[in-house]
C-alpha cells in the first residue's frame, strides 16, 4: 500500500511483509528451544523482537496511473 505521507510504495515502516518461522530453527541440539514449565517457543534471543502493527483508516493500493502518467 500507499504512504499518506510521503505519497511512496513501500519503504521500512511501510511494508506488508509475510514472515514464517523455520522449523528448523525451533529443532536440534543447540538450545533453539526452550523448555520450561507451560512454555514451548523458541529462546530468548529470538523473542526480543516485536512488531507494531496499527489499523489504517483507508488503505491505497496506488493500483491506479501516477501522477506523471497522469500529467503526460
Amino acid at each position: 500500500p500507499g504512504s499518506r505521507i510521503t505519497n511512496a510504495r513501500g519503504g521500512i515502516h511501510n511494508s506488508v511483509t509475510r514472515t514464517t518461522l523455520k522449523p528448523t530453527h525451533m529443532i536440534g541440539g543447540y538450545a533453539q528451544l526452550a523448555y520450561g514449565f507451560n512454555y514451548y517457543g523458541t529462546v530468548g534471543s529470538n523473542r526480543d523482537e516485536f512488531v507494531v502493527v496499527r489499523r489504517l483508516d483507508k488503505v491505497d493500493w496506488m493500483d491506479g496511473p501516477s501522477k506523471m502518467e497522469a500529467a503526460e
